[in-house]
């Protein structure tokens, strides 16, 4: 199996001719670059944004954990002996 000068993917190379570029495609070019920096976001607002998400996950685990200044038994039950219900399945025992 030979190969000749018309089948040789090396020589198949030799063919190419050189392709002129339109003459915006600079331009576009330069257009892409210029809106990729315009996309960046200001750190003063990510550290604001980031502080902020940081305080509100703070509160959320310090209302959730246990704090010696809450009642033991729960809002929860608090609030169902108030309304005169049954805080527990009476009902079912």
């Amino acid at each position: 199996m030979s190969n000749t000068n018309e089948t040789d993917p090396l020589m198949m190379l030799n063919n190419l001719k050189r392709v002129e570029a339109p003459p915006f495609l600079l331009t576009r070019i330069r257009q892409r670059i210029a809106n990729r920096q315009e996309q960046t976001l200001n750190p003063a607002i990510v550290w604001t944004a980031g502080l902020a998400m940081l305080f509100v996950i703070s509160i959320n685990v310090y209302l959730i954990t246990d704090n010696p200044g809450i009642n033991k038994r729960g809002h929860e039950v608090n609030l169902a002996e108030s309304m005169n219900l049954y805080p527990h399945n009476a009902l079912y025992e």
